[in-house]
């Protein structure tokens, strides 16, 4: 049979991920047949099939096999409407709570199964706080729910979460359970802190979930985190490498995008900002002088972006509340606006500690 696979390669300070091809069929167990990491998905397409099959060996057959298990595996799948239907069914049922009741309103719910959500904000704006929150919910809600969390930026805190698991009200019932049944359930890569090690772990997991029978925690997996993007791109983004960044971008976003409709799993993104001026015209507010980082590339990829923005419209001074067990839980207070989204949309302001 004929495989494709994602053959991440490396070009002294460029990095591309690049379309790579495997033959996996015993016929063909003798051949020593190229993997195509010279050239971008749309420059093979161009391909003179001639000089290239004369160039490496290969008959016009083989190359031809070749072509037509690319186009199968990359073009758009037709569903019927009833699958359409079960599937949104699928979604509303499956909703997972973001950790915050006036965040979960703006979305509809919580966060969809099968859909890709972006958190974007400052650095102290309370990104991975939410990132937490949003774990913490989901295998707090239901006993057995799993939650694989790829950190970028090596700064996954269990202190951090382990406070919030026990001051917020949201968790008393889970308590009884422990934080270790907590812990046994989310699952951090031990690379990821670059766009290749990144691919391979997203690859790693697909092969997983698709014998998600043989490790419960793939069969119940319904979170995926990837906090922050950022720093996969940032570094390589500007002048002559931004085709090469971008299509990277595209292609980890498509992988992401097949597992969360494939396997109806929540993506959850994270994000800085850059500056823009005069001001950002999404947003509700005039003054906001920033915006999503990662250049117009990315802007329309994730299905919802919210934006964290520091309280200075509701005042700076902290807030509090005295949870349950009779304890002050201080918070600053934070702005967050549905900044894109391709179903919903409003502003909402809310409080959250860090």
């Amino acid at each position: 049979m004929l495989d494709i696979i994602y053959n991440p390669i490396r070009n002294g300070i460029q990095q591309q991920h690049l379309l790579g091809l495997q033959i996996q069929n015993k016929a063909f167990s003798n051949l020593d047949v190229p993997i195509l990491d010279d050239y971008s998905l749309s420059e093979w397409q161009k391909l003179n099939v001639e000089e290239y099959c004369k160039k490496h060996e290969i008959s016009m057959e083989i190359f031809e096999k070749l072509r037509r298990q690319v186009i199968e595996s990359n073009k758009v799948k037709s569903k019927r409407g009833i699958q359409l239907l079960d599937e949104l069914n699928t979604r509303q049922e499956d909703l997972i709570s973001i950790g915050c009741s006036g965040i979960d309103d703006l979305l509809s719910g919580g966060l969809h199964p099968g859909e890709i959500t972006e958190i974007s904000g400052e650095s102290t704006a309370g990104k991975t706080r939410l990132c937490y929150a949003a774990t913490l919910m989901t295998t707090c809600s239901v006993s057995n729910n799993t939650v694989f969390y790829i950190d970028t930026l090596n700064s996954f805190s269990p202190e951090a979460m382990f406070d919030l698991f026990q001051e917020s009200d949201r968790f008393i019932d889970a308590r009884d359970r422990g934080m270790e049944n907590v812990f046994q359930r989310i699952r951090l890569p031990k690379n990821g802190s670059d766009i290749f090690d990144v691919f391979s772990v997203i690859e790693g997991l697909r092969q997983e979930l698709q014998r998600k029978s043989e490790d419960a925690f793939y069969f119940n997996l319904k979170l995926i985190v990837l906090d922050s993007i950022a720093p996969l791109f940032l570094p390589i983004l500007g002048g002559y490498a931004d085709e090469k960044a971008n299509s990277l971008m595209t292609n980890l976003i498509r992988m992401l995008r097949n597992l969360a409709r494939e396997h109806q799993i929540v993506i959850l993104i994270t994000n800085s900002v850059e500056t823009v001026r005069p001001t950002n015209p999404m947003s509700a507010f005039s003054s906001t002088i920033t915006k999503p980082a990662l250049k117009m590339t990315w802007t329309y990829m994730p299905d919802t972006t919210l934006f964290l923005i520091l309280g200075e419209y509701v005042g700076s001074k902290q807030r509090f509340y005295i949870n349950q067990q009779g304890n002050q839980i201080w918070g600053k207070p934070r702005v967050c606006e549905v900044l894109r989204s391709h179903t919903r949309g409003c502003t909402e302001f809310f409080p959250i500690s860090v």
